[in-house]
């Protein structure tokens, strides 16, 4: 049984893997290959439909009895509490209540103990070496730039889109000196309205030297370990400058920025912090507490933590502001901190998406962003964890090649593997079925129960160069191959011509894929540029959404194109020529058929299609 901790790990190790296809890398591609490797959900779109119906309620038997708090439990695991309960635990994916061992409650998240006051300041403008170790007992080092005073900062909005980001940081017309000040200049009354709690010149300097005092001494250091053992990445080699700034535009919000593309895993990360929330923070508080109210804390150490996701994930090459959506950027780093107790406004935009679907589905949108995004992020992705909780989940690495997998009937996953790694396969049960549902393919097998016959699911993925053998329900047996790298296949070496073969083309590679005589199902693979050549048996030739610009070979009257995840409004033209027919996508993709095959499949919409290729005219099955 997996915990949310295994799931984001096994998660962010199929993003890493996508941030190093340099130029190609495509956020939602990337987050449907997740997606599919910790959860028996086909796509990210398949998985916010899921999503949805179970949160409203909308169809899903048996919940619309619940109240939305039970609800939410039961799909998500959140357990909200009382408003402003700071001993409840926050729901950080570290604690109890996201499977956790031990409960973690807004102090406990990231750990500190001891007297702030007295901790040690790095020197003004140095650069500082931190040194971690996880709970594994691998150990990372990255640098920390100081800024050159700790008694200044930078005022007014610290990032502008339409900009360098740095600018401000680097123009002194911009800079404050709080050595400079005396409470009773009249220049001084412009700077007091970007503090909180009527905070003076003298406690803003107080709270400059506590930040970093924090940061130099447990933030940064317990962030970066909370988030190694938490989600798997790491900052080593890497350097963090602290930039400190004054906004009141700017809410109590920090930024992560880094100072080179984010196309790339970046080695120079930048995180500011905007000192208006933190006039009044206690100085001997190790965990940052401030008060923001009669009732409300805040404790910076999180925010740190928070921050410090988005500056990981820049690092590892997983944060790509072109092609992320805004709900998952600030779902996965809300996930880190924790928010749905104490957080009024937090636990209260999550119980209106109970009553409007709607919104929901627009927070988890690409093109949303607002502040919506941190709560449905943050919700989504405990729904996520929880989906995968009965499911065992394999993550091929060099560490664990040639290890035996046993099946005990629950669902299985085995993905992420490469050419070098050897799993042999053991199991009880007799392969029953066998499904192209998933991208690449399901296997099912079954056990006798009370209730009858119940299907195990046993999901293997991304086998590059392995060959996997199942039973065929329309008898003898199917097996299924994957191109190498280079996106070579031919099945007409594998088998005696008597079997079904499914062969897979390799990702962001242009692939060649050879027909066995046996008939095949053919699988282009993502972003490449595919042929696909049928042979003698019946084929299928399957072309999914963004698979690329792919052409078919040798189709025949016989054989059935089937388009996955395509919708008729995603056809942009269909034209049947004296050769076949040409198919354009919205998106920019095309599949261009070479011969007369008899029938086209929307998987999408469960709708068929057969061609008058004299008359140059479709018709519906």
């Amino acid at each position: 049984m997996a915990t949310a901790v295994e799931v984001m790990k096994n998660f962010f190790t199929v993003l890493k893997d996508f941030s190093d296809e340099n130029g190609n890398y495509v956020g939602e591609i990337a987050l449907d290959k997740a997606v599919r490797a910790v959860s028996t959900m086909d796509d990210f779109k398949t998985s916010v439909s899921i999503f949805k119906a179970a949160l409203t309620a909308d169809g899903v038997e048996g919940y619309s009895e619940l109240d939305s708090d039970t609800r939410l439990e039961k799909v998500t695991g959140m357990v909200i509490g009382a408003n402003y309960d700071y001993e409840a635990d926050t729901g950080a994916i570290s604690g109890s209540n996201a499977g956790g061992a031990v409960k973690k409650n807004a102090a406990d998240i990231v750990p500190e103990s001891g007297d702030l006051s007295v901790a040690t300041l790095p020197a003004e403008g140095s650069t500082t070496q931190i040194t971690y170790t996880g709970d594994d007992g691998k150990s990372f080092t990255f640098n920390v730039k100081w800024p050159e005073s700790f008694s200044k900062f930078v005022s007014g909005t610290a990032v502008d889109s339409t900009t360098d980001p740095n600018d401000r940081m680097k123009d002194s017309r911009f800079l404050v000196d709080l050595n400079d000040f005396d409470e009773n200049e009249a220049f001084y009354s412009d700077y007091r309205s970007l503090f909180t709690g009527n905070a003076t010149y003298g406690d803003m300097k107080k709270a400059e030297l506590t930040i970093i005092k924090g940061l130099n001494t447990y933030w940064l250091k317990e962030g970066a370990k909370l988030i190694y053992d938490s989600y798997g990445l790491d900052f080593d080699g890497k350097t963090i400058e602290i930039q400190l700034i004054a906004d009141g535009d700017f809410g109590d919000s920090q930024f992560t920025t880094a100072r080179n593309t984010d196309s790339l895993p970046s080695d120079n990360l930048i995180i500011g912090f905007n000192l208006a929330t933190y006039g009044k923070i206690d100085e001997t508080n190790p965990n940052g507490l401030c008060y923001l109210g009669s009732h409300i804390r805040k404790f910076l150490d999180r925010t740190v933590a928070h921050e410090m996701v988005h500056a990981a994930m820049l690092a590892s090459g997983t944060l790509k502001l072109s092609g992320m959506p805004k709900f998952f950027i600030e779902g996965v780093a809300d996930l880190i901190q924790g928010d749905d107790d104490f957080n009024a406004e937090h636990t209260a935009e999550i119980r209106y998406f109970f009553q409007n679907s709607d919104t929901l589905v627009q927070a988890l949108s690409y093109d949303e962003s607002n502040g919506s995004s941190y709560s449905a992020g943050d919700a989504y992705l405990r729904f996520i964890a929880k989906a995968a909780a009965d499911t065992n989940i394999f993550v091929g690495t060099d560490e664990n090649k040639n290890q035996t997998i046993n099946f005990d009937g629950n669902t299985t996953i085995i993905t992420n593997y490469d050419e070098s790694n050897t799993i042999n396969y053991a199991t009880n049960f007799v392969a029953a079925g066998l499904s192209d549902t998933f991208n690449d393919f399901i296997a099912l097998s079954s056990t006798e129960t009370e209730e009858g016959t119940q299907a195990n699911p046993l999901i293997i993925r991304d086998v590059r160069g392995k060959t996997i053998s199942f039973a065929n329900p329309d008898g003898g047996r199917a097996y299924a191959y994957m191109a190498e790298n280079a996106g070579e296949i031919n099945g007409e070496d594998f088998g005696d011509g008597n079997q079904l073969n499914i062969l897979f083309g390799a990702d962001n590679v242009n692939n060649v894929i050879r027909a066995g005589n046996g008939g095949s199902q053919l699988w282009g693979g993502y972003l490449g540029d595919d042929e696909l050549y049928g042979g003698a048996g019946v084929d299928t030739f399957i072309y999914d959404i963004n698979g690329g610009n792919d052409t078919v070979h040798n189709a025949e009257s016989q054989d059935i194109v089937l388009l996955r995840n395509v919708n008729l409004s995603q056809i942009s033209s269909a034209q049947i020529t004296d050769n076949g027919v040409n198919l354009s996508f919205t998106y920019g993709g095309s599949l261009n058929i070479l011969g007369q095959p008899s029938t086209f499949q929307l998987e999408q919409s469960d709708v068929s299609y057969t061609v008058d290729y004299q008359n140059k005219t479709w018709n519906n099955a």
